[in-house]
């Protein structure tokens, strides 16, 4: 199951991200919680944790690597990440939610 919060700034959609997935977490689901606001990174707060993970994107090489990467076809195939193998910095666990 994949959901996803929409809506204008200031709404609420990070605090209802979080109950969901929380709520998701407590029911046994396996929950991955994605903060791709890069203005403000604040889902980590919301879920107790001292500090954000690093942002997946280091791990492609930030945004020079990533730019100089853009439209090459070998980039996903040589390059296929596994969530599952994703550790600390990249992801953080708290109560049943990986945050990404």
């Amino acid at each position: 199951m994949k959901v996803g919060v929409a809506g204008k700034g200031g709404s609420g959609k990070s605090v209802l991200a979080c109950l969901i997935a929380r709520s998701m977490a407590k029911r046994g689901l396996e929950v991955l919680l994605v903060d791709a606001d890069e203005s403000n990174r604040g889902l980590y707060r919301m879920l107790g944790l001292s500090e954000p993970p690093r942002p997946f994107m280091e791990k492609l090489g930030g945004r020079p690597g990533l730019k100089e990467r853009m439209g090459k076809e070998s980039v996903l195939e040589d390059e296929v990440v596994e969530l599952s193998s994703l550790k600390p910095p990249f992801i953080a666990e708290v109560d049943g939610v990986k945050l990404l």
